[in-house]
């Protein structure tokens, strides 16, 4: 059942979906994740999702690995993790120079990211304004070019006319 969602009766559901024969667990729940089509009343339904809210302990009893099997993979395990301890020896031995833990030297600390992210913000404005500053003197330059156009022109305007005044409006770019 749904609800249309057009009246304030929170108690108003329509029948959407009957199917006959299907067996849910009892207290269990799905989801159903859903999208209109060209018409309001028709739904394609993309994902159907089931699950418990109970954890599987609860739930089904689950198989157990044989007590043979169990001990043969830790014994496995144990064999493996001796070896790979004297490889690490082994190599701590023909590389002396290398020092230290090397795992750490992989991951980076809570201090260090947040310096790095540091860093790299005032990198990224540090460049902002190193940008800005570079426009900032193409657009000087621009203007006093400008500026020394318009007194050659106003000087060479004044001597050709014989002294007359001539009123120049100056745009400032800044």
């Amino acid at each position: 059942m749904f609800h249309n969602g057009l009246n304030s009766n929170y108690q108003d559901y329509e029948i959407c979906l009957r199917a006959e024969n299907v067996v849910l667990p009892r207290g269990g729940y799905f989801g159903v994740s859903a999208a209109t089509g060209g018409l309001a009343d028709d739904h394609d339904v993309f994902h159907f999702l089931t699950t418990s809210l109970h954890p599987l302990e609860q739930g089904l009893p689950q198989e157990q690995p044989l007590d043979a099997d169990q001990k043969k993979i830790a014994d496995q395990y144990a064999a493996y993790k001796t070896k790979l301890n004297i490889e690490k020896e082994k190599y701590k031995e023909e590389h002396p120079e290398v020092k230290g833990n090397e795992e750490e030297e992989f991951y980076e600390s809570d201090n260090q990211r947040e310096l790095r992210q540091i860093f790299a913000g005032q990198s990224q404005m540090f460049q902002a304004m190193r940008e800005h500053s570079h426009k900032l003197d193409e657009v000087v330059g621009r203007q006093e070019r400008i500026m020394s156009l318009l007194s050659a022109v106003q000087t060479s305007g004044a001597i050709a006319s014989g002294g007359n005044s001539c009123d120049i409006i100056v745009l400032s770019l800044v």
